[in-house]
């Protein structure tokens, strides 16, 4: 009878082990399939941040491309009204007989015109016109991008954009 006590008790011992690895098996499935959702959270909150990151690249592309154009305007701005100002083209220069150049502006004096086409009224000296002139140009002109600016972030956002600090 002691074989079959043996027996007994070696599986009664084998049984309390499968019971023990299946405990153990069932611990470790439960923290796996738990470590797996963390994970899976963590892959769905990467992808959703890597898609926000893309349309705020593309938005900052296309407002690049914007400022691009508005620069380049601003410049042909400028081009255009240094051109017709006197005293900045590359004929304006003054070089004087010992070969040095002044690093100030040529002054350029009123033009000649018969005196009944000349206004009554006093006029401004040329420089001051013109910077007068030129200082309300960029002013309407600064105006006039940041009100484009603020009408390009209101349809790319779809919300009201705050006013460019200045």
């Amino acid at each position: 009878m002691s074989d079959i006590a043996d027996l007994q008790e070696a599986v009664e011992t084998a049984r309390a082990a499968y019971a023990r690895a299946s405990e153990q098996h069932a611990r470790s499935r439960k923290h796996a399939l738990s470590l797996i959702h963390i994970v899976e959270g963590q892959l769905r909150d990467k992808r959703i941040e890597l898609s926000q990151n893309d349309i705020q690249r593309e938005r900052m592309a296309r407002e690049c491309g914007q400022l691009r154009q508005m620069l380049h305007a601003l410049v042909m701005a400028v081009e255009v009204g240094a051109a017709g100002t006197p005293g900045t083209g590359p004929t304006a220069i003054e070089v004087r007989p010992n070969g040095v150049t002044p690093l100030a502006p040529v002054a350029v004096g009123e033009p000649k015109e018969p005196a009944a086409a000349r206004d009554p009224k006093p006029r401004r000296e040329p420089a001051q016109a013109e910077a007068a002139k030129a200082g309300a140009g960029a002013e309407e002109l600064r105006a006039g991008l940041k009100r484009m600016l603020k009408k390009k972030r209101v349809q790319a956002d779809g919300t009201e954009a705050p006013a460019p600090v200045e």
